[in-house]
């Protein structure tokens, strides 16, 4: 059955490549990387990225002062070295003297300059300007917004923070502080990102895009400091168009790495001839957020109990996935102690579970009637699902709402919800971004009040970087006795990557850039 469903695919996946897309043979003869992506981006903007698919393109087109190794280690990018001074509030940055943008010009450190300006006074337009809060910054009398970021001379730039950040260097790897073309802004204003424009100054150069066929085409720098061999000469983003997918495209042989393959398309694509299921894990907590400002969710008990009457085995079974699972507010991270799932046998867990909700006057005849609301996606409702059958154990009736992602973001940020799926992604390995988001400072409609024991931690921590990671657990242990949401997973991406490609990593930092990566020509 297995087999008769791939050559099924492959025939209609290859249909669709007759008609919109070069045969393998025409495109690997000039080592061509092609790289299948869920949708085409609307704008390459640096500092208005906020999708990743804007991030991966991006990555391949500018680098930042530093960059991501494929050991998810930072490393120079645009930037040769650095030094840090004044307790880490003081960054003082040399720029590669051969460094240049795609035209031939010479990267300075005013692009830089530039580049943190725009970011900071492009108000909503920068959804990634939040990174960057540790910069210093002062406002002029027209309101224009001035970061402490400064050009000391054609090649060194220095950076102050009005407070250490240990992870400084890591989000200057993001395309928020990529450089702008200083030279081109004089003349061309915001125009200089419109693609007859944009020039980087990272190892792939923006050729074209084909908007009716799906397709962005990019080609080799000459000035980029570093490629690997057999680096591809050709990098193409391309989409699926119609009723077509990731896997039917991969099936077809029209590209050498997939964005992520949703967990409905693996079992269909895992055995391709000539490529490999890779499985990166995402530094992430997909969790159930629980409203507690609702009546019926106030009592601690029965947030208790909804924990841990949570199967988050049977749930990862369900989707067919390779999720680590989570019962604390922190994934696993590196030189961080998470906590994992405890030995604690099913039964006893419902059975500690429905003793909370006797407690609180709820039985099977008299249930807890709540609302989860999920993304409009197959793979959620399938975990919906497995969640509304756990929590029938325990007296409650859930309904399902599904939403399109950007109103079910909405609804959250409002608190319209009773409890809600939500997948939070790190931006730098530290367990703070996991614990923040508890905090009035974050959302004031779902955490309206204070929280001193947790300031404390949290203050105590910054001021304390030999004791931070300890500290954060202890305000970790705090958040979690409020049970202030369920913890499920970690997530794992899983990509398609072609047997002809050397270099791919699966660390869960490594961007996997075009240029760390090696294509070897079809046969």
């Amino acid at each position: 059955m297995q087999a008769r469903l791939a050559k099924l695919v492959l025939l209609i996946a290859g249909a669709w490549a007759m008609m919109c897309f070069l045969p393998l043979s025409q495109a690997t003869a000039e080592t061509i990387l092609r790289r299948a992506v869920s949708s085409m981006p609307e704008e390459l903007d640096p500092q208005k990225q906020s999708q990743s698919v804007q991030r991966q393109i991006l990555n391949d087109i500018f680098v930042g002062l530093t960059e991501i190794d494929q050991t998810g280690q930072i490393v120079p990018g645009a930037a040769e070295s650095w030094q840090i001074a004044d307790g880490g509030k003081t960054y003082i940055f040399k720029l590669r003297k051969n460094g240049r943008w795609q035209d031939g010009m010479p990267v300075h450190a005013q692009d830089f300059v530039l580049a943190f300006e725009r970011l900071f006074n492009l108000g909503n337009a920068a959804r990634q300007v939040g990174l960057f809060s540790a910069i210093s910054v002062t406002s002029t009398q027209a309101n224009i917004i001035r970061p402490a970021v400064d050009a000391l001379d054609a090649l060194t730039l220095q950076i102050n923070l009005h407070q250490p950040f240990p992870h400084f260097l890591f989000v200057l790897a993001k395309p928020p502080a990529f450089p702008v073309p200083s030279h081109l802004y004089e003349s061309l204003g915001e125009d200089w990102v419109l693609p007859e424009n944009l020039i980087g100054n990272g190892a792939y150069q923006l050729a074209s895009i084909e908007k009716k066929g799906h397709i962005i085409h990019l080609n080799r720098s000459p000035y980029f400091h570093k490629f690997r061999p057999d680096a591809a000469e050709k990098v193409q983003y391309l989409s699926p168009s119609g009723t077509m997918t990731i896997g039917r495209l991969m099936a077809a042989g029209l590209a050498e790495i997939s964005s992520q393959i949703p967990p409905f398309q693996r079992q269909a694509v895992q055995n391709l001839p000539g490529f490999a299921l890779q499985s990166q894990p995402t530094p992430s907590l997909i969790s159930i957020l629980i409203n507690t400002n609702l009546q019926a969710l106030k009592p601690l008990s029965v947030r208790k109990a909804l924990y841990f009457a949570v199967d988050r085995n049977a749930i990862n079974h369900t989707l067919n996935a390779d999720f680590i699972p989570v019962r604390g507010l922190v994934p696993p991270l590196e030189g961080y102690d998470s906590l994992l799932p405890d030995p604690v046998a099913r039964e006893t867990a419902i059975a500690m579970a429905q003793e909370l909700m006797q407690a609180q006057g709820y039985t099977s005849s008299n249930p807890l009637n709540l609302v989860l609301t999920i993304p409009d996606i197959l793979s959620e409702k399938t975990l919906a699902a497995q969640i509304k059958r756990d929590l029938s154990r325990i007296y409650v009736q859930l309904d399902i709402i599904s939403l399109p992602f950007g109103e079910l973001v909405q609804n959250m940020g409002k608190g319209d919800f009773e409890l809600v799926r939500r997948n939070w992604v790190a931006d730098y390995p530290d367990p703070y971004n996991f614990l923040h988001i508890y905090r009035r400072q974050f959302n004031p409609v779902l955490f309206p009040g204070d929280d001193p024991n947790l300031d404390t931690l949290f203050t105590a921590a910054e001021n304390s970087p030999e004791n931070r990671l300890p500290l954060l657990r202890k305000a970790e242990a705090h958040l979690l006795e409020q049970y202030l949401v369920i913890p499920l997973f970690m997530r794992t991406t899983q990509y398609l990557v072609s047997d002809r490609i050397s270099g791919w990593s699966n660390t869960p930092w490594a961007a996997n850039a075009s240029h760390w990566l090696t294509i070897k020509q079809a046969p």
